[in-house]
């Protein structure tokens, strides 16, 4: 109960800040394109380490995914807490790592010893491929928010397991839409 205190408290430090920091984007961001790229640029430049990963759905589709396992100082020894960060409706992963590394929860996590796991759903520009299928082909996209439940996160949450042989930790953006509307 107290891990999960300890993310909850994270989580929300990390909103609460969040907002005023969105201008003062680290020049490492500004350059680079894409979760790779940052990725890329943060172990260059900030002493992070980023793995990236593949998962197939049971449906065909290959999700991208990217592992932080350690922060800058690994003071932490042993094993870690994967914790799984996935992002809401019209975003990719690149939305944990917007804001610089004492403002991104991704960051705050990794240096404060959580095995961290970026993932890319089905039709980001980071998960766009399928076993048979290719994005221009209609079909592709033939799929709804429930396949991303039925397949995406099972497939994820099992690759994570898989891995780390932990139970896992999930802090998401929400990916539903509502109509508020009355009738």
């Amino acid at each position: 109960m107290g891990n999960t205190i300890k993310l909850l408290v994270l989580l929300l430090f990390s909103v609460a800040i969040g907002d005023g920091a969105r201008t003062k984007f680290p020049a490492i961001l500004e350059t680079s394109t894409g979760i790779d790229g940052i990725c890329r640029s943060t172990v260059e430049t900030q002493g992070y380490i980023c793995e990236e990963h593949i998962v197939t759905t049971k449906d065909g589709y290959i999700l991208s995914m990217q592992r932080m396992p350690k922060g800058r100082s690994d003071s932490k020894k042993g094993v870690k807490q994967p914790v799984l960060l996935q992002h809401g409706l019209m975003m990719d992963a690149t939305t944990w790592l917007l804001n610089s590394p004492a403002e991104s929860l991704a960051f705050i996590l990794a240096d404060n010893g959580y095995d961290v796991w970026l993932g890319n759903t089905r039709g980001t520009n980071q998960s766009q491929g399928h076993t048979s299928l290719n994005p221009n082909d209609p079909a592709y996209w033939n799929w709804s928010w429930d396949e991303m439940v039925a397949y995406d996160l099972p497939a994820t949450f099992q690759y994570v397991y898989d891995q780390t042989g932990q139970k896992l930790h999930y802090v998401g953006h929400s990916l539903v839409i509502t109509n508020n509307e009355s009738t």
